[in-house]
């Protein structure tokens, strides 16, 4: 039930806030690094995720040179058309 409203005892709050966090607070884990090539053996998963993601570093130049020179276009309609197809699929 509430009495009224207006600001709250900070004491109260505070030692509520405590309470809360210390019956909710998970251990924290550790980790062991892996080694490196370790990654490698586990399979194509792992391999790719080590890799990280294919760039292809001519494109990237070429569209950073376009915006700093102001001809980079954005064509809202070609962007909305790929979002609802990612998103849909061959639903449509």
């Amino acid at each position: 039930m509430i009495d009224g409203l207006g600001q709250a005892k900070a004491v109260r709050t505070e030692a509520v806030r405590t309470d809360a966090v210390a019956r909710t607070a998970a251990p924290a884990t550790i980790r062991k690094p892996v080694a490196e090539g370790a990654a490698s053996t586990k399979g194509p998963a792992a391999r790719l995720a080590a890799e990280g993601p294919p760039i292809d570093s001519a494109k990237v130049d070429a569209i950073r040179a376009a915006i700093a020179d102001g001809s980079y276009r954005i064509d809202p309609d070609a962007i909305a058309a790929k979002m609802i197809d990612a998103d849909l699929g061959e639903v449509r």
